[in-house]
């Protein structure tokens, strides 16, 4: 089944125009809309919006797990692909604040990531 999902964030916008260009996109690609989901939200609101329910729906009917991988063992951190540039910043004396700012991440962040690649320490 294939939905699509409209949302607007205020109730003075108007769902009609997605809900054209989505027409319009899936007819050009031989797509065939089954449902709409459709939402007047903010996109910051705490609350379950109906695209998780939707997703939840997915999962359940698929029986496919999406999302991020289960584990610390498994997962490859975003910090991985810069360890030699984050080694190279730990040879010169950089302090981890430091490298935090230059890789864009927090300090707790960067302390983790070093925590668990003691070998880099």
């Amino acid at each position: 089944m294939n939905y699509g999902y409209i949302r607007v964030s205020t109730s003075k916008q108007t769902l009609d125009n997605q809900r054209h260009e989505i027409r319009k996109f899936c007819q050009q690609e031989g797509i065939r809309i089954d449902g709409w989901i459709e939402e007047t939200i903010s996109g910051t609101q705490a609350y379950a919006r109906q695209l998780g329910v939707l997703l939840d729906r997915a999962r359940t009917a698929r029986g496919v797990k999406l999302g991020r991988p289960v584990g610390a063992k498994n997962q490859k951190y975003r910090l991985d692909e810069k360890k030699y540039f984050i080694e190279e910043m730990l040879a010169e004396g950089a302090s981890l604040q430091t490298m935090a700012d230059a890789l864009g991440v927090g300090e707790n962040t960067a302390y983790k990531w070093l925590k668990r690649r003691k070998s880099v320490i």
